[in-house]
């Protein structure tokens, strides 16, 4: 019997390989033909631009343009990678696309593993498949996912490398030290790409506390084997800073002008709007030559910290628009206004169904479930209090397919048991 329990395993593993192949190939050639039929259209970007300073002098700077100076404006992990595609390219009419293509090879990964996170929750197989598949074929919020400007994709599949680590604790709640050293590995990883992912660790500790008090001390021997080691992971990148600023950064220094961009008199909630606007570039140094010479001055941490001021004290004088603004950006995450009418269709079509899904495992009481709904609760948050884009959405849309192909393949059985009744 355990003879053939194990051919079935393996066999079971051959068969979540094979169509993770499948669609990863389907994904990266639907982005191709697309990327390939439009042109190149990678445009200027913070991260963009540290990765072509690095690729020219390995200098971590010039994030706003030449003369800029050091920064960490952004993690370092995406601009490092990113550097090595412009290398390779440098000076091919191709490097646009190149970088395009880099993006999108790391969204049909985080699509490709969804079988396997399927797997992993104790979801149904298909769901898995469909929602890869679905994901793969219809690349809805294509510009985040495939600018090559952005590590939006990187970070998906981050959080998704993640899950396969953690579901397993969540369902059989083993919380051993050398499992909390690679989760906090993959944590360390992921918060190179982008810091955010810091509250949804934290709320999966709180979960774990909660749901497992008799293994209360398990938990947090677990937990700080983690945090030790995704701080180890930060540690290079807080040295650098402190090296090159003089001030311990751990993560990235971008807060105080994120937020004083999203607060000031002319702000909407809207990014894509805003940055369009003439005004945006009188609060931003990304081509606002007086906010630029003001950076130089007075150095990339006071500047946020200055920033950081201006916009506290505008939210202390402006607290109803402040309270409207919030909550326009809670809508815009959930409901992105796109460019075309369908692609907002969709996605609200996606956020339904992805909410549907989470409902019906929270209903069949899934051991993994919660560690989804943290993910959407706590994720998301830092992006409610600064101005949204559906890029910033983009990392926790590929578990929105996952779900909602949970949802619908549950109502498909359903509606086939039914008519099965039915008919007999």
């Amino acid at each position: 019997m355990s003879v053939h329990r194990s051919d079935r395993d393996s066999g079971r593993a051959s068969s979540l390989v094979i169509w993770s192949i499948v669609i990863f190939l389907v994904a990266i050639l639907v982005r191709c033909a697309i990327i390939l039929r439009a042109g190149p259209s990678v445009i200027g970007g913070e991260p963009l631009n540290i990765a072509k300073s690095l690729a020219a002098d390995w200098r971590f700077a010039e994030a706003f343009g030449a003369g800029s100076g050091p920064t960490a404006h952004t993690m370092p992990l995406y601009p490092w990678l990113l550097s090595f595609v412009i290398r390779m390219f440098d000076g091919s009419p191709f490097l646009n696309q190149a970088c395009q293509i880099f993006c999108s090879a790391a969204a049909a990964l985080g699509f490709a593993l969804l079988p396997f996170v399927a797997v992993a929750a104790q979801l149904n197989v298909s769901a898995g498949i469909v929602g890869g598949l679905a994901g793969a074929l219809l690349p809805i919020n294509f510009w985040a996912q495939s600018s090559g400007v952005f590590e939006s994709s990187f970070t998906a599949a981050a959080i998704i490398a993640l899950l396969l680590l953690v579901a397993p604790v969540f369902s059989d709640g083993r919380f051993d030290v050398y499992g909390g050293m690679k989760v906090g590995l993959a944590a360390g990883i992921a918060c190179l790409f982008n810091p955010s992912v810091v509250p949804v660790l934290a709320v999966w500790v709180l979960v774990c506390l909660f749901r497992y008090p008799e293994q209360r001390w398990a938990v947090i021997r677990f937990s700080a084997a983690g945090a030790v080691f995704t701080v180890l992971l930060l540690t290079p990148w807080a040295l650098r800073n402190r090296q090159v600023f003089g001030e311990w950064i751990w993560t990235r220094q971008n807060l105080g002008l994120e937020l004083q961009v999203s607060h000031n008199d002319f702000a909407t909630a809207d990014l894509e709007y805003n940055v369009r606007q003439p005004w945006f570039h009188l609060v931003h140094p990304f081509g606002g030559k007086e906010e630029f010479a003001r950076l130089r001055q007075l150095g990339e941490p006071a500047y946020n910290r200055a920033k950081m001021q201006e916009a506290f004290a505008w939210v202390a004088e402006h607290k109803r628009q402040f309270t409207t603004l919030t909550l326009d950006r809670f809508w815009l995450f959930w409901v992105p206004n796109m460019r075309r009418p369908l692609q907002s269709a969709l996605e609200i079509l996606l956020t339904l169904g992805g909410l549907a899904g989470l409902i019906q495992a929270m209903r069949k009481r899934l051991p993994c479930a919660d560690m989804f709904a943290a993910i959407f609760i706590a994720y998301p948050v830092i992006y409610y209090f600064v101005q949204s884009s559906p890029r910033y959405r983009y990392p926790v849309e590929p578990l929105l397919f996952l779900l909602a192909a949970y949802f619908a393949s549950g109502l498909w059985t359903r509606i086939v048991g039914r008519l099965a009744g039915v008919r007999s």
